[in-house]
């Protein structure tokens, strides 16, 4: 019981410091679950990639975490914990933008978050390519999605994502 209070505790505390959206905190999680025993980096690494396999939000992948931790009841605690704070928090922000609509900090606000959203987001993306680029197939497999995704923009990146899974079964 203790072990489903401190997830869904964790989980909301985190959720409320996600400004930029889900890879804006994916260090911190990783650092989160590391220090609680709950996965390794590695295993990190793999809980989000499996959880990124599922439709819907990328954020679902928490789920995965919960359910690694104490099966569907860390799950459940975790959905909790995770989705609960921030909703309640976009419902009061909607109602207080509302009311503050002619206001000239709402514009100052939104132009500060900005930065701080896209320096998130980037410490995540760094988080992931540290921990998943290990070896030569693995660097030449993200080199040519880079390639492919700056020459050919109008191609659906699923293609790109269907290719680099051929491409890691044949090289690693």
């Amino acid at each position: 019981m203790l072990t489903l209070l401190v997830l869904c505790m964790s989980f909301g505390t985190l959720s409320l410091l996600a400004f930029g959206g889900g890879s804006a905190m994916l260090p911190e999680m990783a650092r989160m679950c590391v220090s609680h025993g709950w996965a390794s980096g590695e295993e990190f690494t793999l809980l989000y990639n499996l959880g990124q396999l599922a439709p819907g939000p990328n954020c679902m992948m928490v789920l995965t975490i919960g359910h690694k931790v104490a099966g569907m009841p860390g799950a459940l605690a975790v959905l909790i914990g995770f989705f609960l704070p921030p909703a309640l928090l976009a419902y009061l922000l909607g109602r207080g933008y509302q009311h503050f609509r002619n206001s000239p900090n709402q514009d100052w606000f939104r132009r500060a978050m900005a930065p701080i959203s896209v320096g998130l987001t980037l410490a995540g993306v760094h988080l992931m390519a540290t921990s998943a680029l290990h070896g030569f197939g693995a660097l030449l497999i993200f080199a040519l999605a880079m390639f492919a995704l700056q020459r050919y923009q109008k191609c659906h990146p699923f293609f790109l994502v269907v290719l680099g899974g051929v491409l890691g079964m044949s090289l690693l």
